[in-house]
């Protein structure tokens, strides 16, 4: 090792170009870092949404997911198999083993699915199959507003044709959404009375439209010496065409489309609703490329809305941005940058103030600078970008990567302090601490090791986090090695004189605490009684800390104030979209006008997956939390308190934060999930709606829902077979007849020659007709004779509810409870407390299980004591080959649960729960405690090698090693600080890692330094036991010296 030292420190070019490469590399490497929210993670998650228009879900149930399972099920590695029945659509979510290659998996999934066209109904309208990708989800939504003088139907051209054409061509837009547009659609509305009256029905009418209404081309001929292609122009070129195609025709008479309906140049039905701040919008969702910078991306689509709105300002249409994420990533990431900074401003000052030197501060702050750069370099390599795991682990770390320097220069100045030359202080110094160094590091990437290879979809998250701690605390050992004794050997001086007031000051502190711990650990290690007193109230304070772990609570993720929050509104099945749109709209105005700080409100009815028109959101985004004096927290618990009233008139109201990875992904973004499976339908509904009560009962949840939601009205029209039979009218033709009245769908297409666009025609009815149908007045059937037969002789209607939505887990009926926590309730505690009342009042046949953000939990805590477990092993195996000893490596180790106290302390102190970045915190502190006990241990070994014996040997030790310990310790502690703080955005996610960190620094340091030597000593007298000393012996005294 002193070999390899010495050839920096002689050839110091060397050192120099070596370290300005790796900050060269990383400067360079800076702009091509992407800045995005969360890690690039491949999740295999599949969704399936079929859209089957018209049916009920229970239809859905039996005809789309039922078959859709069967196929599926037979595929390996699936883990969990979901679907959700709705109006007219089924989701269907496979969650596959995180082993399974998801792009493989949605390929699979095709395959199967295609198989599926012959069973699934073939008025199925679309399939669509894509990959769950957190690294393509939406990153802006922008609404588009015109005054009232524009149609609905042109606003939506604009929407479809100008902006989202604009928008998409932006690189890294992956793609774009139109949510309540209302396109062009030619609709035939047919008179049920004049069909009648002429013999018709209407799929005398579609078939009619689809026959006349073809263009093919028909080959080709050859005409001398040319080609010519033959091509059947039967197309509809203009709506008077399709009023004037024939239905049917006899000689000297036809019934054409215009006897019997009108043809209306309409737009399609409005089943979805969109405004900003109270006015009327089109929105539009923004969704990235995998992999693409967010902050990038979403700066790149501002500008080009810019351009729009320069083009469109004539029209008087506005562009408004109703949800971005982009401010908050980037604005995040600068918080981090300061937090990294001002960490290792203070770091340097903590340095500086021990060794009251600027040249030796200078050599050990250049440790940061060069280690943070060289780091982005091999963030760049790896593929990583600029995002929470990332960033926090380098502003965690910054107390670290200024840790071998401080420990190397402040060796190498002891020796300077003793005559030593400069370049023999520097090789000396360096060489007698390098393996300590070595082993602290190593230490320190062992803990991390297993953090990075940790199962579960947390462990995808936290890959990025490992490897850049282990990344940065590798280059910062390197420059100690090579920069650090390079500069010393040339830069370092002796000082001699009088200091100024100040240092001397801090001297005589410094001074004064090296005699306190002098007199302690002289009187520790004064006898075995000593010793042993000490050990066992060191021994109480760990057994009382253990106490203070049943009073921390649990939580997945701490509760981060993001300036966005929605509320979700769901009215009684069966409202219209009218009607919701009126409700939820007088709620935002009382929000806007009741709530300060409000930047804007966006409000969206139906649209989306499940179109559902009574339900709807409220996105309120508010201004930044340094513009505000309540937290995004308050303004929820507002929310609730104002709007709880509303529920006793059938409303259901819950608030939560926005979904960053997308409100429609498919996941439930509640706090509590609990499934309840069983396939009695009624027995399940009354277990959920025992539990609900019970929970309500409880006082600690609030937003209490369920998955189940009956009382959808629909119309049931059930034929009667054995007059149908009679009067020869197959079932067939009375299912197709009503299906092409109330179905609307399409059945055919209308190319206009204008724009060239295709267009839907469809058979519709008036407002008025439509009515008819549940009295089944002017509708008529075709028998087997060709005759026309009432409807209402062959059919009985009857009015009926049947639930709105049907989930489906394991291919068994299932309904989630779902509710958010009471303020002061953690998620852990929150679980337990679920699943104690289920035990009580569901029965035990019906399966109960937690899902959702309590299940990833308790998933997560079990793989992280297993980093955890598995971090101690090799942290001992590591010391175990630094110190040639199996012995020793315990004694080092002992400091680890002393951290437990300081960090159980920190937590309780500051109110902070116990989340998955707390138990990375506990993780991390298993490498950096060490440091101290490696340290001394290390130089105790020394001395005793000079043959000093075990007392004098650790009295020799503890004070020569205790300013580089406290000065480690303390830049650690300031460089986290202003993590733990949470002074910045988004900063109180960040914080309870760093409070974990610097309580159990403080306290693992204070104890290290008394009971480590205690321990070593004690393993010392185990190895080497004392004899009984020999009696003396025998001296012969010559006669002359007798008396």
């Amino acid at each position: 090792m002193r070999a390899f030292i010495d050839v920096f420190i002689r050839r110091w070019t060397f050192a120099l170009t070596l370290t300005m490469a790796l900050i060269v590399f990383g400067l360079f490497s800076y702009p091509k870092v992407g800045v995005d929210l969360f890690p690039s993670v491949e999740f295999p998650f599949v969704s399936v949404t079929v859209v089957y228009p018209g049916a009920d879900p229970a239809s859905m149930e039996d005809k789309v997911a039922k078959p859709i399972e069967d196929a599926l099920s037979s595929m390996g590695g699936i883990k969990r198999l979901t679907t959700v029945n709705l109006e007219s659509v089924t989701q269907v979510l496979i969650e596959f083993e995180l082993e399974v290659n998801g792009d493989q998996a949605v390929q699979d999934v095709r395959d199967k699915m295609g198989a599926l066209d012959a069973i699934l109904p073939n008025a199925i309208e679309s399939i669509n199959i894509q990959k769950f990708d957190v690294g393509a989800m939406p990153i802006m939504s922008v609404a588009l507003s015109a005054p009232e003088t524009m149609s609905p139907r042109e606003l939506t051209r604009l929407a479809e044709d100008v902006v989202k054409e604009r928008v998409q061509r932006v690189p890294g837009v992956g793609a774009v959404e139109v949510i309540g547009g209302r396109e062009r659609e030619i609709h035939v509305q047919v008179d049920p009375a004049r069909l009648e009256a002429r013999g018709l029905t209407p799929a005398d009418v579609a078939m009619a439209l689809q026959g006349q209404n073809l263009e093919l081309p028909a080959g080709r001929i050859t005409e001398g010496n040319q080609e010519l292609v033959v091509t059947t122009k039967g197309a509809f070129s203009s709506l008077q065409e399709i009023a004037d195609a024939p239905v049917v025709s006899g000689p000297g008479f036809a019934v054409r489309i215009g006897d019997i309906a009108e043809v209306r140049d309409d737009m399609a039905e409005k089943r979805s609703h969109a405004s900003v701040d109270g006015k009327p919008a089109i929105a539009l969702v923004v969704q990235k490329t995998s992999g693409a910078n967010t902050v990038a991306v979403a700066n790149e689509v501002k500008a080009a809305l810019d351009e729009l709105r320069q083009q469109l300002a004539d029209q008087q249409v506005a562009l408004t941005i109703t949800q971005d994420n982009a401010p908050y990533i980037e604005k995040s990431f600068h918080e981090v940058q300061f937090d990294l900074a001002l960490g290792g401003l203070l770091a340097v000052i903590i340095v500086f103030g021990f060794l009251r030197d600027p040249r030796a501060t200078f050599i050990s702050a250049l440790a940061l600078p060069t280690s943070v750069i060289a780091t982005i370099w091999f963030l760049n390599l790896l593929g990583f970008t600029f995002n929470m795991m990332t960033m926090l682990a380098l502003s965690l770390s910054i107390g670290l990567l200024i840790d071998d320097a401080i420990v190397v220069i402040e060796n190498i100045h002891r020796h300077l302090e003793s005559g030593k030359p400069p370049m023999q202080a520097a090789s000396t110094g360096t060489a007698e601490i390098a393996l300590a160094v070595l082993a602290t590091t190593l230490s320190i990437v062992a803990v991390f090791l297993p953090v990075a290879t940790m199962k579960g979809l947390i462990g995808r998250f936290f890959l990025q986090f490992g490897v850049t701690v282990s990344v940065a605390v590798l280059v910062s050992l390197f420059v100690s090695f090579t920069l650090t004794p390079m500069l010393s050997a040339r830069l370092l001086k002796v000082k001699h004189g009088k200091r100024f007031i100040l240092s001397r000051a801090i001297e005589r502190v410094l001074d004064g605490i090296d005699h306190v711990y002098r007199r302690l650990l002289g009187f520790v290690l004064r006898s075995f009684w000593t010793k042993m007193g000490t050990f066992v109230l060191a021994m109480f304070v760990l057994i009382g800390s253990c106490g203070m772990a049943g009073q921390i609570k649990n939580e997945f993720l701490p509760e981060e104030d993001r300036s966005q929050l929605s509320i979700d509104v769901e009215l009684p099945v069966g409202t219209s979209l009218a009607y919701t749109t009126d409700v939820v709209e007088r709620i935002a105005a009382d929000v806007r006008e009741l709530v300060p700080g409000i930047e804007s409100t966006y409000v969206q009815v139906g649209g989306g997956g499940t179109g559902k028109v009574n339900t709807a959101k409220i996105y309120v985004n508010l201004v930044s939390p340094s513009k505000r004096t309540f937290t995004q927290q308050h303004v929820m618990a507002w929310a609730r308190e104002r709007y709880q009233s509303l529920a006793e008139k059938g409303l259901k109201i819950a608030v939560n934060q926005v979904d960053m990875a997308g409100g429609d992904s498919g996941f439930k973004q509640q706090a509590v999930q609990f499934n309840l499976r069983s396939n009695d339908m009624d027995r399940l509904v009354k277990a959920s709606a025992d539990l609900q009560e019970a929970m309500r009962k409880t006082g600690k949840f609030v937003d209490i829902d369920s998955t189940y939601t009956s009382g959808k009205p629909q119309v049931e029209i059930d034929p009667d077979r054995t007059a149908a039979k009679d009067l020869g009218v197959p079932v067939a033709s009375i299912a197709t007849t009503l299906r092409a009245l109330a179905a609307k769908d399409k059945v055919t297409d209308f190319k206009d020659p204008v724009d060239l666009d295709i267009y839907d025609v469809k058979l519709t009815l008036s407002s008025e007709n439509e009515q008819s149908l549940t009295t089944l007045s002017n509708l008529t059937v075709r028998a087997g004779s060709n005759e026309l037969v009432p409807l209402s002789s062959v059919v009985k209607v009857e009015r009926g509810v049947g639930p709105s939505q049907i989930d489906r887990q394991s291919r068994t009926r299932q309904i989630t409870v779902l509710a958010n926590l009471a303020p002061g309730v953690a998620q852990g505690e929150s679980a337990t407390l679920v699943e104690e009342l289920a035990r009580k009042v569901v029965p035990a046949d019906i399966v109960q299980e937690t899902s959702g953000n309590a299940e990833m939990m308790q998933e997560s805590f079990g793989y992280m004591l297993q980093a955890l477990v598995l971090a101690i092993i090799l942290v001992y195996m590591i010391l175990a080959a630094q110190f040639n000893s199996l012995i020793h490596p315990l004694t080092i180790m002992l400091s680890l649960p002393f951290a437990v106290v300081g960090a159980f302390g920190g937590l309780i102190v500051s109110g902070a729960n116990l989340s998955i970045f707390g138990m990375i915190g506990l993780i991390m502190l298993m490498g950096l405690v060490t440091k101290n006990a490696i340290l001394l241990v290390d130089y105790a070994n020394h001395k005793k090698e000079e043959g000093l014996s075990t007392k004098d040997a650790l009295m020799a030790a503890g004070p020569v090693r205790l300013r580089p310990i406290l000065m480690t310790t303390a830049a650690m502690i300031l460089g986290m600080l202003p993590v733990a703080l949470a002074l910045s955005e988004g900063g109180e996610g960040r914080a309870p890692m760093a409070i974990v960190v610097i309580g159990g620094l403080i306290t693992s340091t204070v104890l290290t330094l008394v009971v480590v030597p205690i321990v070593y000593s004690f393993f010392e007298w185990l190895r080497h036991p004392r004899r009984k000393k020999p009696p003396p012996a025998a001296i012969v005294v010559a006669d002359s010296e007798r008396p």
